[in-house]
């Protein structure tokens, strides 16, 4: 749902719905000090709907629209074919990237929690071919992604995000996956939002291979690699960015954020780049909020673009 504009009173918002609901456009009301705000249910009639307003707001008097608004509410204003198509769920409301999510990140844990599958899990899952020693310790067999390119098996720089290291690990990451999840591929549509975590998901494990760790010794800034990491949580604060700044940049957006979730996400994130709850793929963490803030403000500059191309 997107907002459409403000009328100062409600009797033109309502002969503009009438109107529009003529051109198949379903429309919502809300009441506002500064008038009665048109809303707009489905984002892809936005363009047209935005083409209708100007028009409206350029000639409210035209007869077509008193015609509408004098139409009888009984009176069909669709050819019965299309309206049989109105009890289906739009797109827009279908989560299945979010439950693909949810249920890779369970079994694939499952699998590597368990003694006979987790050498296969870790051999096929981390970012690079890990071998296991007598003693049970993992050893890197190379030591970049040289031979993960050469192998072609890319699937790498996606999969460390369905490993979880232990329960409490996997309950947050499901917890910040089904909260933020939802609202967003709902908003999004699900392609989009299947590309925008792959592509988080991607950078922020390569990111967090190469730093991994960061220390400074003797003026000098060094960084060691480490393949075995994992979990959904560089992709959670990815979502988290995106929604954050989204609802700041576009508040007519139609998605939610609560200022309790704003402080506990960042204070979250600070108080796992101390080191008091040990080892955390905190360059994960760092990109992938990155990225989802750079994702949301984009978004909202493209749309600023196409309104403005709509009004001239």
């Amino acid at each position: 749902m997107r907002q459409l504009g403000t009328l100062p009173d409600a009797q033109s918002a309502r002969t503009l719905c009438d109107y529009l609901q003529t051109l198949s456009i379903e429309t919502h009301l809300d009441q506002s000090s500064e008038g009665s705000v048109v809303w707009v249910l489905d984002e892809d009639k936005l363009p047209q709907a935005r083409e209708q307003f100007q028009g409206f707001l350029s000639n409210p008097t035209d007869p077509r629209y008193s015609e509408s608004a004098a139409r009888p509410k009984s009176q069909p204003r669709e050819p019965a074919p299309r309206r049989r198509h109105y009890p289906r769920p739009p797109r827009s409301h279908t989560i299945q990237v979010t439950m693909l999510l949810f249920v890779l990140s369970v079994v694939v844990t499952i699998l590597y929690w368990s003694p006979w599958t987790k050498p296969y899990v870790a051999r096929l899952a981390f970012i690079e071919k890990l071998d296991a020693r007598e003693d049970g310790l993992w050893r890197r067999v190379y030591n970049n992604l040289d031979e993960v390119r050469k192998d072609r098996e890319y699937w790498r720089l996606i999969t460390p995000i369905f490993i979880h290291l232990h329960v409490v690990h996997l309950l947050f990451n499901m917890l910040c996956l089904w909260v933020l999840g939802p609202p967003l591929e709902r908003h999004m549509r699900s392609p989009r939002f299947l590309l925008f975590v792959l592509g988080v998901a991607v950078l922020s494990n390569v990111a967090q291979y190469y730093w991994s760790e960061i220390r400074v010794v003797d003026w000098q800034v060094i960084t060691e690699r480490n393949p075995a990491f994992g979990g959904l949580s560089g992709v959670g604060y990815g979502l988290f960015g995106y929604l954050w700044m989204r609802v700041v940049y576009d508040p007519g957006c139609g998605l939610l954020l609560t200022r309790g979730m704003v402080v506990v996400s960042i204070g979250w994130f600070f108080l796992c780049m101390t080191g008091a709850l040990g080892p955390i793929a905190n360059m994960a963490h760092l990109v992938g909020l990155a990225l989802g803030m750079l994702t949301a403000y984009v978004a909202v500059w493209w749309h600023q673009i196409g309104r403005r191309g709509g009004d001239s």
